[in-house]
């Protein structure tokens, strides 16, 4: 059996302390930024439900700072050049899980963006970014 790294799962919804995130029809939604550590494989894994259409963009913004305000849009946290969306259309209440080579960066956070049909009750039930320490 080959050798697994430390594995850590970041659960972005227990640390805002929330149950799930309202993304109502064409709100953008960020979260918290959280420290990347180096020599790790990362996947972001998100589940959204609806009481009618899905219609999201989940991002993953990076940068080398904190943001000067946690949960808002901040000019230092962008996509990084030559990145799309870890998910460009999540449409359903599936569990998506997207593998991910973020930036070389101190910082990362999620960006969400509801869009088009996207339903007033939309919200997120699941964001976690997990990685697995190379050893």
């Amino acid at each position: 059996m080959s050798k697994v790294g430390i594995a850590v799962v970041i659960d972005f919804l227990k640390m805002a302390q929330v149950d799930e995130i309202a993304v109502a029809t064409t709100a953008v939604i960020y979260s918290q930024a959280v420290g990347l550590p180096r020599n790790a494989t990362f996947c972001a894994t998100v589940v959204a439900s609806s009481g009618g259409t899905i219609t999201l963009a989940v991002e993953l913004e990076s940068a080398n700072e904190v943001p000067a305000t946690e949960e808002v849009a901040d000019g230092n946290y962008v996509i990084p050049d030559g990145k799309s969306e870890v998910i460009a259309a999540l449409a359903d209440a599936l569990v998506h899980r997207a593998p991910y080579a973020p930036a070389a960066t101190k910082f990362c956070r999620f960006k969400i963006t509801g869009s088009g049909s996207n339903a007033a009750t939309t919200k997120i039930d699941r964001l976690e970014l997990s990685y697995i320490l190379a050893i």
